[in-house]
């Protein structure tokens, strides 16, 4: 009976002290904190650069406006760093002379013992006399803004000229200021919507420059899609004197013909057909033009025959 009630207060205990341990997390807490103290590497993406120097006399390029930076350390403080809005990226340009050069990242507002890095660890910077130039800016709408059944009939921009601002070589490299739309595509009717800036070299490069007014309205007016193919001659029938095709020109070399572009990208040419026998009576002859399905117009109207006259 006596060793009966000591086993009894044993498993009592036991099941106390394990419910004690549950309900205070004892366990969990240990396993825990041993985890916040373990190495991990984390990425903060896109944290701004701000760059230090004589924005008013001078302009540099090659600056990025976001860069990721990679954190180290114990979870705990790398977990703590990354919801934090102190992590700053700089660029000290203060006693940089003219001209291109490497310049180290700088990250401030980090912990002591969190290490951050940013990848590449310098910024290619070229640091120029900043000059202002009044440009002209050019509409640069593509054919996958616009829906395949349309052209671009007319495009222009507003204002059409631009103060731009940069460095000095940067500038004068400018061969082309192109407007693209932001955000319209597959444009379908007559649009006016607003345009972003890009400058381009003569090799269609993009140039590192400030653009004022940064966009402008660029309005497209559109007209049925449409392409020019040539008349291939086939003739048939007979004729009572011994024409050839050689012997026959025709009134136009080419047909316009309408429809989806992309239906009549492998068009490239539309068969004539001509009846030797029209000759008979006649110097001229109808053509008649075997339409493909996928064309939806045409120009075809006094296409005509002749006999040549050399």
């Amino acid at each position: 009976m006596f060793e009966n009630k000591w086993g009894l207060r044993f498993v009592a205990f036991v099941l106390a002290l394990a419910f004690f341990l549950t309900v205070n997390n004892v366990f969990g807490n240990i396993f825990s904190s041993s985890a916040l103290t373990q190495s991990t590497t984390r990425t903060i993406q896109n944290v701004p650069v701000e760059a230090t120097y004589n924005s008013k006399e001078l302009y540099a390029s090659g600056i990025p406006e976001n860069v990721d930076v990679q954190l180290k350390g114990s979870q705990s403080k790398v977990l703590k760093a990354q919801q934090s809005d102190d992590i700053k990226v700089e660029l000290d340009l203060t006693k940089t002379k003219l001209g291109k050069h490497k310049v180290d990242y700088v990250i401030k507002g980090l912990d002591k013992d969190v290490e951050g890095t940013v990848n590449p660890k310098q910024a290619n910077v070229n640091l120029e006399k900043k000059i202002t130039r009044e440009m002209t800016v050019q509409a640069d709408v593509s054919n996958k803004d616009i829906n395949s059944d349309y052209k671009i009939a007319n495009e222009y921009v507003s204002p059409h000229k631009v103060k731009v601002i940069g460095g000095e070589h940067q500038v004068d490299d400018i061969a082309y200021l192109k407007a693209t739309f932001k955000d319209n595509t597959n444009v379908s009717q007559d649009t006016t919507d607003t345009g972003e800036i890009v400058a381009f070299d003569k090799n269609l490069n993009k140039i590192d420059v400030i653009t004022k007014p940064s966009n402008v309205n660029i309005t497209v007016e559109l007209k049925p899609y449409s392409k020019k193919v040539d008349i291939k001659k086939k003739v048939i029938g007979k004729a009572n004197s011994n024409i050839k095709a050689s012997d026959i020109d025709l009134s136009k070399q080419q047909v316009e013909i309408f429809g989806n572009r992309e239906d009549l990208s492998d068009i490239n040419e539309i068969t004539g057909e001509i009846n030797l026998s029209d000759f008979d009576n006649s110097d001229e002859a109808p053509v008649k033009l075997n339409i493909p399905d996928k064309v939806t117009n045409t120009n075809s109207s006094d296409i005509n025959a002749y006999l040549s006259t050399h």
